[in-house]
């Protein structure tokens, strides 16, 4: 049941419209949106008893300041009356995640966390890092807190068992082994230096290590490197004794583990005055799969138990949770959140607060990482802002610079053309906030004054759509030619109220000769050792990098792609045999019609179909 109350009387004090809504509401569970100006979504919030929580926003004197803005912006409140209170909280937590309430806590960082995966859809199995989407034959291994943490893994993973970690299609076309084989790091099977037994051995060895079994993994290796040493086979044993200090390597890193059958999440949060930190540890067949911070600001007043639930809720709507969390805080509404999360994820999960034992040990040591990660935090701030307020201060800004973007172009003469912003503001790079362009191929290849048009306008298209995230500052790559066409551009549509400059390189390209240009395009004297030019020069740095990266993934994308991929018909699945079958995409096109019909799972009419493709024939 739905049911909205809105004011026609835009002056209505927000006290007075919850006090009406009370009037036509009943003492049942559900949830409540807070709606401001411009139907704002100010606050979305849960109750077992609506009339009870609402009438509590009336007792103006009892509420924290924040709170209390938030009240007076109310022009509007729509109400959802739920079943029950565990329908009520998903409710909250999907409506939460989809509106985005400014006066909400949320989790802002909410990309996907990394994993190992094993992929078996070959005959010769691949470990490697993954992201995204999950295949129901291959099998993972994580969530890793970083990328770093997993790359390190993967790469430590590859001396103890040295599988391969290249692609199907590199695969297929190598017929020499490659600098892994040469450092011992994979058994090139691409060129069948190891016999198929042997590697599904290493396989199944390296499931076994990551599921927890690293003891009776490094008890066999051993038995086997003894063995070896034994018959005088020295080379083998050399080779085992190396993979053994790989997974010692592995194990005197782990610090503090949990048991070797447990999956448990660990959270600790730590709070100090207006913000709020939160340690998210992770623990998976009893290893330590790494950590990370979360930050919140505007807590005050907020208590902790409501911190750690909206952590919980927002956060497993993207992540598997495992069967134990453990925090550090006594969640009066654990069994509550534990019927959630089933809901949620299909998955029991128990929630535990331990107050003796290892398990407090290891929420200790989480709450000193959360701790430690917000001072940290603070003082990157106070560092940002004084950079802020000094350029601001060099610029003869009158508006205080909260917001800075800058843009650069990369390309190769012309090919694979794309365009980048980074965002830099008082918690230094906002990388969710990074964005990367594509440029139209109607643009002239090398035209860099063309693309710099093109990605500005498109930024600011969007900023005029979204009316918000407005920048203070806008930082071009180049000389007066760029900065005429960011000029340009906000003319064009109009905009006189965002601040902006260029950096130019210095006679030779050298390090530290950077010009820097004015909105008029007149050169600023900066001393090029003082801390705004240094600030200057690694925003021109990241945002050159992250172009960079961007226009490599996409050159790569494109060197591997094949003839095959233009084909009607052509799957990943054919485009996998023809290629295994014929080595190459070069081979499968010198193929006769007879050849291309003898491959695994292509019919005669794709095999015509494939033969005219390549020869021109309808």
């Amino acid at each position: 049941m739905n049911k909205q109350v809105s004011s026609e009387n835009m002056k209505k004090p927000g006290k007075k419209i919850i006090s009406e809504t009370l009037e036509t509401i009943p003492n049942s569970p559900g949830v409540y949106k807070m709606i401001g100006g411009g139907n704002e979504c100010l606050y979305i919030g849960k109750a077992k008893n609506l009339k009870k929580r609402l009438n509590s926003y009336t007792k103006i004197a009892n509420l924290n300041p924040r709170i209390k803005k938030m009240v007076s912006m109310v022009i509007s409140i729509d109400i959802t009356i739920t079943k029950t209170e565990v329908e009520a909280i998903l409710l909250e937590s999907n409506l939460i995640k989809k509106n985005k309430p400014r006066f909400n806590i949320l989790l802002r960082d909410d990309k996907s966390f990394p994993y190992i995966v094993l992929r078996k859809n070959h005959q010769w199995p691949q470990i490697a890092k993954h992201r995204g989407k999950r295949h129901s034959n291959d099998e993972y291994f994580g969530p890793f807190a970083s990328a770093v943490a997993v790359n390190k893994a993967v790469s430590v993973l590859q001396k103890a068992f040295p599988l391969r970690s290249c692609s199907d299609q590199v695969l297929n076309n190598r017929n020499r082994p490659c600098l892994e084989y040469q450092i011992k790091r994979c058994t090139a099977p691409c060129v069948n230096r190891i016999e198929k037994n042997r590697y599904d051995q290493i396989v199944e060895e390296a499931r076994k290590f990551l599921k927890g079994r690293s003891k009776y993994i490094q008890e066999k290796l051993s038995e086997k490197m003894i063995k070896a040493s034994n018959n005088e086979d020295f080379e083998t044993a050399a080779s085992y004794r190396d993979r053994l200090q790989a997974l010692t390597f592995i194990q005197t890193n782990q610090n503090i583990n949990l048991s070797s059958s447990t999956d448990a999440d660990i959270i600790a949060l730590y709070i100090e005055g207006n913000d709020a930190c939160i340690n998210l540890t992770i623990f998976r067949s009893g290893q330590h799969y790494g950590s990370k911070n979360y930050f919140f600001s505007n807590v005050e007043n907020i208590n902790n138990e409501s911190i750690v639930e909206a952590f919980i809720l927002q956060f497993y709507q993207n992540n598997t949770p495992p069967k134990l969390i453990i925090v550090n805080i006594d969640m009066k509404q654990k069994e509550l959140l534990e019927k959630t999360l089933i809901r949620i994820t299909s998955k029991t999960v128990k929630i535990e607060h331990p107050i003796r034992g290892y398990k407090k040990q290891i929420i200790s040591d989480a709450f000193s990482n959360s701790k430690n990660g917000l001072i940290r935090r603070r003082n990157e701030k106070i560092s940002n802002l004084s950079l802020l307020n000094k350029l601001q201060e060099v610029l003869k800004i009158n508006e205080k610079i909260n917001r800075i973007e800058v843009f650069d172009n990369s390309h190769i003469s012309g090919s694979n053309q794309v365009g980048a912003m980074i965002v830099f503001g008082k918690n230094g790079f906002e990388k969710n906030q990074y964005r990367k362009f594509n440029i139209n191929n109607k643009i002239n290849p090398g035209d860099d004054y063309g693309m710099m048009e093109e990605v500005i306008s498109r930024r600011i298209e969007r900023l005029s759509k979204e009316k918000k995230g407005e920048p203070d500052l806008i930082i071009v790559d180049g000389g007066k030619g760029q900065l005429n066409i960011l000029k340009k551009v906000l003319i064009k549509y109009n905009i006189h109220d965002i601040a902006y400059i260029a950096i130019a390189k210095g006679k030779g390209r050298k390090q530290g000769d950077e010009k820097i240009l004015n909105a008029n395009g007149e050169y600023i004297s900066i001393d090029n050792k003082s801390s705004v030019f240094f600030f200057i020069q690694r925003l021109r740095d990241e945002s050159h990098r992250f172009a960079i990266n961007f226009h490599r993934s996409k050159r790569s994308k494109k060197i591997f792609s094949s003839p095959l991929d233009q084909i009607p018909g052509i799957g990943s699945k054919r485009k996998k045999a023809l290629l295994y079958h014929f080595g190459s995409a070069e081979e499968a096109k010198r193929a006769g019609l007879i050849d291309l019909e003898r491959v695994n799972g292509i019919s005669k009419v794709m095999a015509k179909t494939i033969y005219n493709f390549f020869h021109n024939e309808k």
